[in-house]
């Protein structure tokens, strides 16, 4: 079971009020809801994922270029 409780944040209306009491001219449409926390959350997990691809392939290029490059001195 995964741990929600930052997501609740989004929606607890403490959590609201304290950030409209740090910027007092702040509407309710300015503060996240937990809708907009999570496709936050999941658009950040999918760049860094798609990075990390594209990191691992470059590396695996880079080895496998240096291997077929290699020439020992006999």
């Amino acid at each position: 079971m995964t741990n929600l409780q930052p997501l609740a944040l989004a929606d607890n209306i403490a959590f609201c009020n304290a950030l409209v009491s740090m910027r007092p001219k702040s509407t309710s449409s300015d503060l996240p809801t937990s809708y907009d926390v999570k496709l936050h959350v999941h658009n950040e997990f999918v760049k860094h994922i798609n990075q990390l691809e594209l990191d691992i392939t470059v590396s695996l290029e880079v080895r496998h270029s240096k291997v077929a490059s290699y020439s020992p001195l006999i």
